[in-house]
């Protein structure tokens, strides 16, 4: 008799279409025990110029447009002071605007960003199923929506330049000339956030980085954690039902592949292996099952077994 016992992630045969998310091994032993990704602050990230590239140039843009009636303009000027940071100081101190960033990449084994994370330590690139929809996990219970995530975006690199680039440009005016008050400031929103979240200095174009963007301005719904650049907030995004519902935290992630760095040795293979198996990440089987005349199972054949999550060694060549 053959039954298939099936765990929660199907195996995979390539590491195609995957995202890729760099980290050390501190890193990864957090994203697989705690089964969350970390999406961090958009002013805390190593390009000074991040969430801020297009600021001059609409500035120009709203000052200069002259498709745009005057109350339109003045729309468009108070949705961005929202993204350039108002305080609404009689109900929170921290003002609007704030987007966190979950980064990845197209490419598995960038040398680029080696280079970033395997300077004499192993470390790896952790490859996400970007079809798996990521939800916020509330730092505490929560029925409330803990903010809007869009899915997985590449970015788009431009250079600093004081012209509001033309696709951004013509869909600010769209949303600015609707006539439903409603869906005016709605589309505005909806425009402003994509692009201060999804531009970024052409300078790292070697990244070929793609993104999740939460957008959350309470509190209540940050981490924090001690970072490089000072107290860092963070929210936590685990596996959800659907885009941007709360996650519970309790399913493992959708990893499909991690790739070790060149350096990685038969040991630090063994000990990833052991800790995907030890939590939740072990193989599918078909299991074929023996019985006596009385139909007890006497023993049990595992055939062709699998590994959900595939792993694979660089071929770059950094030295460490």
């Amino acid at each position: 008799m053959l039954s298939n016992q099936k765990r929660h992630f199907m195996s995979t045969t390539d590491a195609d279409g995957l995202v890729w998310h760099y980290t050390d091994a501190g890193g990864l032993l957090g994203i697989i025990q705690g089964k969350q990704l970390w999406a961090t602050h958009f002013q805390f990230m190593n390009d000074t110029l991040e969430g801020a590239l297009m600021a001059d140039p609409l500035d120009k843009f709203i000052a200069d447009d002259d498709v745009l009636n005057s109350y339109e303009r003045e729309m468009v000027k108070i949705m961005n002071q929202q993204y350039e940071g108002i305080s609404r100081l009689k109900i929170t101190r921290v003002p609007d605007g704030n987007h966190f960033l979950l980064c990845g990449s197209e490419k598995g084994d960038e040398l680029t960003l080696w280079r970033n994370y395997a300077q004499g330590s192993v470390s790896f690139a952790i490859g996400l199923d970007p079809k798996c929809p990521l939800g916020v996990i509330p730092p505490r219970n929560s029925l409330t929506s803990s903010g809007r995530v869009q899915p997985w975006n590449k970015v788009d690199y431009r250079e600093q330049d004081s012209e509001l680039p033309d696709e951004y440009a013509a869909r600010i005016r769209s949303a600015a000339q609707n006539t439903d008050k409603g869906d005016q400031i709605g589309d505005l929103s909806a425009a402003l956030q994509y692009m201060y979240s999804q531009v970024k200095s052409s300078a790292f174009k070697d990244e070929r980085e793609t993104r999740v963007v939460c957008q959350t301005d309470n509190p209540d719904m940050w981490r924090f954690r001690a970072g490089q650049y000072g107290i860092t907030p963070y929210v936590a995004l685990g596996t959800a039902n659907a885009w941007g519902e709360n996650s519970p935290g309790d399913e493992p992630l959708p990893i499909r592949a991690i790739r070790l760095s060149a350096n990685a040795t038969p040991p630090d293979h063994l000990a990833l292996n052991a800790l995907l198996e030890s939590h939740g990440f072990g193989g599918d089987a078909e299991i074929e099952e023996f019985m006596d005349h009385s139909g007890s199972i006497v023993d049990t054949y595992a055939r062709e077994y699998e590994p959900p999550v595939q792993l694979i060694q660089a071929t770059n060549s950094l030295r460490n």
